[in-house]
């Protein structure tokens, strides 16, 4: 989460905590200030992580360029095998995670693997 998203961020927050109080949020820093860093620090149920930008190319750290968002998602399917990845602006109005899943599995014999 970046700065400039923070507001979003916390709307987001909010709205996935509606549907899954107990689920484990992973946010990481992109960018946030001393402020915003405490405000998130002290909620339940989330993981604040920094982004490694100093293993990378300088460029990955120019953050309208999203260069560092598939190596985000990759580090996190490196350590949890599956994951869902959510910008800022996401809003959940349903539990529909069913219907993905079950799309999946359908496909598993197909052309997409589960």
């Amino acid at each position: 989460m970046s700065e400039n998203h923070f507001k979003e961020g916390l709307t987001l927050i909010a709205n996935f905590r509606k549907f899954w109080p107990q689920q484990k949020l992973y946010i990481y820093n992109l960018g946030l200030r001393k402020e915003s860093l405490e405000k998130l620090k002290g909620m339940c149920m989330l993981e604040l992580r920094s982004f490694p930008f100093g293993d990378y190319p300088h460029y990955v750290k120019s953050l309208m360029e999203y260069r560092w968002k598939p190596i985000l998602i990759a580090e996190m399917l490196n350590e949890f095998g599956a994951v869902w990845y959510m910008d800022t602006s996401v809003r959940w109005k349903k539990d529909k995670r069913d219907v993905v899943y079950n799309e999946l599995k359908c496909r598993k014999n197909g052309k997409w693997r589960l």
